[in-house]
Parts: C-alpha cells; structure tokens; sequence
C-alpha cells in the first residue's frame, strides 16, 4: 500500500541519517578513547571528510575503498595534527608527545574504520528494509 511505502521511506531517512551519525562520531570518539583531546576530535571529523575526498581524486581507479581508507587516514592525520597545534607539556619529553599524537591519530582511524563497517552495516538493513517493502 502507499501507506507501506511512506513509512519505509521514513524508516530508510532515520536509518540513513543514523548511519551518518555513526560513521562521524565513530573517529571521534576513537581519538578520544586513546587519549585526545577535544581539538582531536574535532580534527577526525574535518580529516576524514578531506581525506574521503582527496582519495578519490588521487586514486580514481579503486572506487569504494579510495574513500574508506581516505577517510581513515584523513582521520588518522586530522587527529594528529590539531593534538599537536596544542603546547607540549613541559614535563613531556619529544618522544612522549611523538608517541601521544601516533596514539591519538590510532584510534581515529580505528574509529572511523568501525565507523565504516557499522555504516555498511546499517546499509544492509536498509536493504532488507527496501526489499520487504517491494515485495509486499
């Protein structure tokens, strides 16, 4: 029925916006969950939407996975990079500030990486969805 379709197409939008929400928050939170800061987390975000970018600019011939590890290196960089634009402590050595960034751009390209696999995921669901909603 039309009825049917609309709310399938509703539950699809929810579904896709969670699945969004997901794959953006997922950096995030791995940049903090190794130790990074707000500033970090902020900067897994921003990379992972440049790095998703830029890779599929710079490496045309393999579509999909450009993207995924775009946006994960992105995420990796983006991270490290605005945890080092804060002022190293005095009591932390070179090698400890070097270890914290490689640390903190970890887990946001572990983040962003799960981030991915959920998303997919959630695209799955939405298949099963669209096809029960076809075929009824």
């Amino acid at each position: 029925t039309a009825l049917a379709g609309g709310e399938s197409a509703i539950a699809l939008l929810i579904l896709a916006g969670v699945a969004e929400g997901l794959e953006f928050v997922a950096g995030a939170a791995g940049s903090k969950a190794a130790g990074g800061s707000f500033r970090s987390a902020i900067g897994a975000v921003i990379g992972g939407v440049f790095g998703g970018l830029l890779a599929v600019v710079i490496i045309p011939f393999v579509p999909v996975l450009n993207a995924i590890l775009g946006a994960c290196v992105g995420s990796f960089a983006g991270a490290a990079l605005l945890e080092a634009s804060k002022a190293q402590s005095a009591v932390e050595d070179r090698l400890a500030f070097y270890r914290r960034l490689e640390r903190v751009g970890r887990g946001a390209f572990w983040g962003r990486l799960w981030g991915v696999l959920l998303k997919s995921a959630i695209g799955v669901v939405m298949l099963v969805v669209s096809r029960i909603t076809a075929w009824s």
